[in-house]
């Protein structure tokens, strides 16, 4: 796209990081579909499992993407408060 043209929805997708045969090969899936479907891409590599909760630029989403465990539970409850739209993918569950 353009950088003049006008984004429809934009997607926060939020990763322990970017690159990788498994997690780095997700996000630019999710990368190349807000492309195709004319979606604002924001990326935030956490950098870590189960530990970001930065609520920097949150209120700017349409909707979040959390790739495997890569936020805090308080900072996925404040999605749901905020009532943005998320969904979970590749998460670890460890009873």
């Amino acid at each position: 796209m353009d950088e003049d043209q006008t984004y429809s929805l934009t997607f926060g997708v939020y990763a322990p990081n970017f690159q990788g045969a498994f997690i780095g090969e997700i996000v630019n899936q999710l990368r190349q579909y807000c492309q195709l479907r004319g979606y604002r891409f924001v990326g935030y590599s956490t950098g870590t499992k189960g530990d970001y909760n930065s609520l920097l630029g949150i209120n700017e989403l349409d909707g979040v993407i959390i790739v495997t465990n890569s936020v805090d539970n308080e900072f996925a409850q404040e999605l749901v408060k905020r009532k943005i739209p998320a969904v979970s993918i590749a998460y670890d569950y460890f009873p």
